[in-house]
């Protein structure tokens, strides 16, 4: 069947999905299993895999690995979460999405063989996937799936596969506490929970709780693990139009040493997933100088992107420069606001922000800004239960933001264009549009255009 004759069966069986589980997070292996053995167990052919984990930045690690990768000549797939746009973007054989027909057949064959018992979203979409990345591997040898974790580590449903080449942890940091436990070595310990025995490990460098989980479990199971901090270091400096110099310094790959690595994602906190993932990526094999042209050319939609063309960017007017990131919590938010005081000729800064139920949402904005007296327009996230705009808005204005609300991400653009058309002339107003992933993935179906 081709993709234009399967258009929209995906978008049916996976709203289906939805039905099989009344809630959207429910940590276990149990139901994927009971799936995957009825599926002939896909996960037991797949090709070789990098699993990672991580608070904040494992997706920007994939981005670096998959670019790597890529230059490296590897054929490399890649499993990530959530979507911004479409399904489709979860599950990517070498440099493309999965196409319509080859995702519906094997939603189908998941449906089917799961048969409506009870399950997870992400649970069935992830045994759907693990079809895709086996079929393609056996149609033609693939080098490298770069598996990125749902939630947590030890219970989500990509931690039923039982063999990888490398585990990889992006900086720990408090969030989803009501899944993952109080505190940063419980979320730590979560995390952990990805790491095989006798498999090669690689971290960011942590906080000394989360460090002691990660060295107690790597040490429990034999893993060799390489920790930022210990075992390597890197430093950053800053460079042109937001991005950064990184150096990296480890005694097992010496040669890092001798390159400056200029990081094709914008932001000073993408230096430590560069970083994690050159380690990471010298120990899969990848040499120097697939390293340097592979971390200089990655690129990660919704995180620090500019939208400098499209609906949203015509919609704000010629005066001002409209950014989407996905930062949801505050260690996210500390990052953003570091990576916004980088970039100049973007000032004053204005945000557009909504986050979703559960989040510490005060914490976010006083770290984002708060005090600061800068401009916030709250809005909710379609399609997901969010803090209600007023709410967010209060919040907002009792941390020293001036505060407004608004029904849509456009009409949030309305309200800065109109409070911000008495600044002063001449300069280009930056408008951040933040919270969340999934309002990040709205702003960019909205903005229509691939920047």
């Amino acid at each position: 069947m081709s993709d234009s004759a399967a258009t929209g069966q995906s978008d049916r069986l996976l709203a289906s999905f939805a039905e099989l589980h009344p809630r959207r997070i429910d940590l276990s292996l149990g139901r994927i299993r009971r799936l995957l053995a009825a599926l002939g167990n896909p996960e037991r052919s797949l090709p070789p895999v990098a699993h990672v984990a991580g608070t904040n930045g494992k997706g920007s690690c994939l981005a670096f690995l998959r670019a790597i990768a890529r230059e490296q000549g590897w054929r490399a797939d890649c499993y990530i979460s959530p979507h911004l746009a479409r399904f489709h973007e979860r599950i990517q054989i070498g440099d493309a999405d999965v196409g319509e027909a080859r995702l519906a057949r094997a939603l189908r064959a998941a449906a089917a063989a799961n048969g409506g018992r009870r399950i997870t979203y992400f649970e069935i979409t992830t045994a759907a996937a693990f079809l895709i990345f086996a079929e393609a591997h056996a149609r033609q040898r693939r080098d490298l799936l770069i598996l990125e974790v749902g939630l947590g580590g030890r219970l989500d449903a990509t931690n039923v596969v039982p063999d990888a080449v490398l585990s990889v942890i992006s900086p720990v940091g408090r969030d989803h506490e009501s899944f993952l436990g109080s505190g940063l070595e419980s979320i730590a310990r979560e995390k952990a929970g990805i790491m095989r025995a006798r498999t090669a490990a690689v971290s960011a460098p942590q906080r000394a709780a989360a460090r002691r989980a990660l060295v107690a479990r790597a040490d429990a199971l034999g893993a060799p693990l390489l920790l930022g901090g210990r075992d390597w270091s890197y430093r950053e400096e800053a460079g042109a139009a937001g991005r950064s110099r990184v150096f990296v310094d480890c005694d097992v790959f010496s040669d890092l040493g001798r390159r400056v690595f200029r990081p094709g994602l914008v932001g000073p906190h993408q230096a430590v997933n560069a970083a994690t993932s050159l380690v990471a990526a010298r120990w899969l094999g990848a040499g120097l100088d697939a390293c340097a042209r592979g971390v200089s050319r990655a690129r990660w939609p919704g995180r620090m992107q500019e939208l400098r063309r499209g609906r949203l960017a015509r919609r704000a007017g010629r005066d001002f420069s409209v950014w989407v990131d996905g930062a949801h919590n505050p260690d996210a938010a500390r990052v953003l606001a570091e990576a916004v005081g980088r970039l100049s000729g973007f000032a004053p800064w204005s945000f557009i922000a909504g986050m979703v139920a559960g989040k510490r949402c005060r914490e976010f904005l006083r770290v984002l800004g708060g005090g600061g007296g800068g401009l916030l327009v709250a809005v909710p996230v379609a399609g997901h239960e969010s803090v209600d705009v007023e709410v967010l808005a209060g919040y907002a204005r009792g941390l020293g933001f001036r505060a407004e609300a608004a029904d849509s991400i456009e009409g949030a653009i309305d309200i800065v264009a109109r409070l911000r058309s008495g600044d002063a002339a001449g300069t280009k107003k930056g408008v951040m549009i933040c919270g969340s992933l999934y309002l990040a993935g709205e702003a960019l179906k909205i903005n229509d255009h691939p920047n």
